[in-house]
């Protein structure tokens, strides 16, 4: 090797690791919605008016199960595989999040504050799966999904 004048092998090991990290920094840093999650709470969704809570037995099921979303595969219990996904990321309202399911409620800011969502747009992962389940996202670490009358709560892992 050729080292300029003053050059020590720690300073340049040091700006090697640096190059290293910058370049893989540019390269490889991994969309914020992949990874492994796991599922830690179901609440009865806000639009259920019926005074019967919705079925428990699914939501029971998906409770302390992990999902594994990755760029080309989502893993999951039950309906929550999805072999190829169509994947887009988008900024969604208040009358985006579950389907439009929050559209109609007199209370809806309420129930976005108790839900957990602050402010007016979420980070929303569309799959495009064939289960029709969408990402919403109340942070970085915390994803939120629908199904059968129940709001689901996952941390990432």
């Amino acid at each position: 090797d050729h080292f300029p004048p003053g050059a020590t092998p720690f300073k340049i090991a040091m700006k090697r690791l640096i190059l290293s990290v910058l370049l893989i920094a540019a390269h490889g840093a991994a969309p914020f919605y992949t990874g492994t999650w796991k599922i830690e709470k179901a609440v009865v969704a806000p639009w259920w008016t019926e005074k019967q809570i919705p079925d428990p037995v699914e939501s029971k099921e998906l409770v302390g199960k992990t999902l594994s979303i990755r760029a080309n595969n989502i893993t999951g219990p039950g309906l929550l595989n999805c072999p190829g996904p169509r994947i887009k990321v988008h900024q969604a309202p208040a009358n985006g999040l579950f389907q439009g399911m929050l559209e109609n409620l007199p209370n809806q800011p309420a129930a976005l504050t108790s839900l957990g969502f602050q402010g007016k747009q979420w980070k929303t992962v569309t799959t495009g799966c064939e289960n029709e389940l969408d990402f919403h996202f109340v942070n970085d670490r915390t994803l939120t999904f629908a199904l059968n009358n129940y709001i689901y709560f996952a941390a990432k892992q």
